[in-house]
């Protein structure tokens, strides 16, 4: 997110102070984070599906529309309502929750090729002309994948990339995630935008974190998601 953050405010402050930083001060050096890393047969486990499992988190947007632009933060909680087995896998319905209310719905789905997004909305959901890979087994570093498709009216060109695991700041503490970058591009009549994001994934608990880049003929946005708390059964 483009804005100034609080650690550029105290560096600003601190320019202006005649004090002198002492010689005998020690960094504390952080305490490496065992790399994420699952095992082939338990992909499953980077978004367990049970019904009652969620996930909250602190919901960071900037949106710029020619000259204008607004700056919101929310809490979002994303939690599992039902999970059915279908041919070859399970699927997930996914409530999006803000202010005790549903505001958005998504269905997923995990089989033994990866776990895969099928759609996305409430009254009237769109659905994906195919599942969109959200990751595919076995996960390796390096590993790239793409999709092309549309839910109906916008035409969409995914390009998946596995960056493999990477420590990442959450609200709830400081994790090690499996990185997914995607660059991809979707049309709606006159407008055509292009989308940059990286999801985190960590074995056993699930999305940690988002950070999503958009820019459009029209405007442009970012968004970060970062995982406040979670219930895992």
């Amino acid at each position: 997110m483009i804005r100034p953050t609080l650690a550029s405010a105290a560096l600003l402050a601190l320019a202006g102070c005649s004090g002198k930083a002492g010689d005998s001060y020690v960094p504390v050096k952080a305490t490496p984070i065992p790399p994420a890393q699952v095992e082939k047969g338990k992909e499953a486990s980077l978004l367990p599906f049970k019904v009652g499992n969620s996930w909250t988190y602190i919901a960071k947007t900037v949106v710029q529309i020619q000259n204008k632009q607004t700056s919101r933060e929310a809490i979002v909680t994303f939690r599992i309502s039902k999970v059915e087995d279908v041919p070859g896998g399970r699927r997930a319905t996914l409530e999006l929750i803000s202010n005790n209310k549903t505001v958005d719905r998504q269905v997923w789905m995990v089989n033994s090729r990866g776990i895969y997004q099928i759609s996305i909305g409430t009254a009237k959901p769109r659905i994906f002309s195919t599942p969109i890979p959200a990751i595919l087994f076995p996960v390796e570093n390096g590993k790239k994948f793409s999709w092309t498709g549309s839910d109906g009216k916008t035409q969409m060109t995914y390009n998946f990339t596995v960056m493999g695991s990477q420590e990442v700041d959450t609200e709830e503490k400081r994790l090690a995630g499996i990185a997914i970058e995607s660059k991809g591009t979707s049309k709606s009549g006159k407008i055509t935008e292009k989308t940059d994001r990286t999801i985190w994934f960590t074995p056993g608990v699930g999305i940690v974190r988002i950070r999503e880049s958009t820019l459009s003929n029209v405007g442009g946005s970012e968004l970060l998601l970062s995982l406040k708390s979670h219930t895992v059964k």
